[in-house]
């Protein structure tokens, strides 16, 4: 998945749209005959209108997440490329539900399913130095927990302490961090006996 934050409207695709505290402010007439009514955790797609509906009870974070996640999920079923979304406040909630909404872990499945990479335009009324760390913050801090998720999946047999002193000695390598690997003696002569343990 591609996030572009943008200040200018970009053609897209499709629209994503949270709706809060049940307010439809247009196509009530066809999501009434599809009996969405705006609440939490349900969603609809108007392939005419090109719109992905979300329903949100209230404005509280986790529900803009969880409200996000949805969304994303929903892109991802169909074959629509591109989405806009506008954001007016809670960037941060909706852009952790888009990138923790968009996770999959493949790796021992059979038959993989192949997922499209999409582009999520997210429009934002000011792009200032705020908004974009706020933007970058999420960002880094949710790729770090879909690869710890991915470590967490990953079978013993597969990503053993060897292999996790690896990957961690690349990732400190990767942002210029320091690392230092310790051994069972480490443990040993400063009396960890319960981490020896596992």
């Amino acid at each position: 998945m591609t996030l572009n934050l943008t200040q200018t409207q970009i053609n897209s695709d499709i629209e994503i749209v949270i709706v809060k505290n049940k307010l439809i402010k247009s196509d009530q007439e066809i999501l009434e005959l599809l009996k969405f009514d705006g609440s939490d955790e349900t969603s609809v797609l108007l392939q005419s209108q090109k719109k992905i509906y979300v329903g949100c009870d209230d404005s509280k974070p986790d529900n803009i997440a969880i409200a996000s996640s949805i969304a994303i999920r929903e892109l991802n079923s169909t074959n629509f490329k591109s989405a806009t979304i506008t954001v007016d406040t809670n960037l941060k909630e909706v852009l952790e539900g888009l990138i923790l909404g968009n996770y999959t872990f493949e790796t021992y499945k059979s038959t993989a399913k192949k997922q499209n990479d999409k582009i999520i335009n997210i429009l934002v009324p000011t792009l200032d130095k705020d908004t974009t760390n706020i933007f970058q913050d999420t960002v880094d801090i949710c790729e770090s927990v879909n690869m710890t998720r991915d470590f967490v999946n990953t079978s013993p047999e597969d990503f053993y302490p060897k292999i996790m002193a690896k990957e961690a000695e690349k990732i400190a390598q990767e942002h210029n961090l320091e690392c230092k690997i310790l051994s069972d003696k480490y443990f040993q002569e400063n009396n960890m006996g319960t981490i020896l343990a596992v």
